[in-house]
């Protein structure tokens, strides 16, 4: 991603760069230049699908967005709950059962603490790494898009997907059905469609006309 960046900053300056240049030339001094090949522009496209095959998950805690996910691409069988026990490491606690409510208990201080780790939900730089023990096609490097950065991957990539949306400091994690690039320069708008977890109903995320999102959206890619 971070080599796509670049690439898209050094095809802006070179083209900036080159507008400004000619535009100071007398009109007859052009002829003793060669042609100077300019950045082809994005192409308007569609990819994936504006619906999700199945029902779209349902979270069984408002934490667990990204359990759901999971469980939803998971070629095993497994619960949120499991999911979170697995990630947090309870062994003599686990996710899936509340807490008996007796503070008699030898230990229940601890017993508690370590509870409600369940429900602190997965930093995005562990997601890869817990996710592919139970989704063996997702890829490594999330996907940003801004722009024209991620037009060229994005045709490569295979929905549905893992969709994040970050909104300052806090993350979501939904599932991506499809992807629409409209190109009309010097416009470009992204439209990204997407079940959420949270009530299992479909949205659409639409970027301005410089395809700029109000939040920034990652596509974790799978294979």
């Amino acid at each position: 991603m971070k080599n796509t960046l670049l690439k898209s900053l050094i095809a802006i300056g070179l083209s900036v760069c080159i507008i400004t240049f000619y535009s100071f030339l007398p009109q007859n001094e052009t002829e003793d230049h060669p042609e100077v090949p300019q950045t082809k522009a994005p192409q308007s496209g569609f990819w994936g699908s504006r619906t999700l095959s199945g029902e779209c998950p349902i979270v069984d805690h408002d934490s667990w967005c990204a359990f759901a996910c999971i469980q939803y691409f998971s070629s095993k069988e497994i619960s949120q709950c499991e999911l979170a026990t697995e990630l947090v490491d309870i062994s003599y606690v686990g996710c899936c059962y509340p807490p008996l409510e007796d503070e008699t208990l030898p230990g229940y201080d601890e017993y508690i603490r370590d509870y409600n780790k369940c429900f602190d939900g997965i930093k995005s730089t562990d997601f890869y790494l817990f996710a592919s023990k139970y989704d063996n096609r997702v890829t490594a490097y999330p996907l940003y898009l801004e722009g024209d950065i991620g037009v060229k991957e994005i045709k490569e990539t295979t929905f549905p997907c893992y969709l994040f949306i970050q909104d300052g400091a806090d993350g979501h994690c939904a599932i991506a059905t499809g992807v629409e690039l409209n190109v009309l320069p010097p416009s470009m708008q992204w439209v990204v469609y997407y079940c959420d977890p949270d009530d299992g109903q479909m949205y659409e995320a639409t970027s301005d006309l410089r395809g700029i999102f109000e939040k920034k959206l990652y596509l974790q890619m799978r294979r």
